[in-house]
């Protein structure tokens, strides 16, 4: 498998580098540093691409494989509202397919996040994995508000305009 991420990594890197030869990070971030967010997210993209095989769960994996991998695609654009978005969704239907786990009965699809907040304290693993539920929650909040410019100063604001 690591040999696969390295051989995906370098067909990255030659489409960045053909396609958008002033990508800025390039110049700011280590190789190194690029190659290890790269492994990260080719390595969830796949194990969401395989419990797709689960006919159950397939519409939430689906959903969060898609959104991962748009990050590597924005990136190199440098496209921060849609980088926050992708983050923001996987978030979101991570959070939705962990309370799919606990019914599958039910169907998460269309829950909004704040019914989901309100009832994370109803998950049985809550007490168990509070603080990875709650970054969960945490970085779907954080994006949000950036997406939202709820955090934007007025004169900030003026300039983005």
């Amino acid at each position: 498998m690591k040999q696969k991420i390295n051989d995906e990594y370098k067909n990255y890197k030659e489409y960045i580098n053909y396609y958008f030869p002033k990508f800025e990070l390039n110049d700011r971030i280590s190789d190194e540093k690029i190659k290890e967010e790269f492994e990260k997210v080719v390595v969830l993209s796949k194990i969401y691409h395989y419990l797709s095989d689960d006919e159950k769960i397939k519409s939430y994996t689906s959903i969060i494989e898609y959104n991962v991998n748009n990050i590597l695609y924005f990136m190199p654009m440098n496209e921060k509202l849609s980088i926050n978005t992708s983050i923001r969704n996987s978030a979101e239907y991570i959070l939705k397919l962990i309370f799919y786990f606990q019914n599958t009965s039910e169907n998460f699809l269309r829950t909004r996040y704040r019914t989901l907040k309100d009832d994370s304290n109803s998950l049985r693993i809550y007490n168990t994995h509070k603080d990875k539920i709650d970054n969960m929650f945490d970085i779907y909040a954080r994006r949000s508000n950036v997406i939202h410019l709820k955090n934007v100063e007025n004169d900030s604001l003026k300039f983005i305009l």
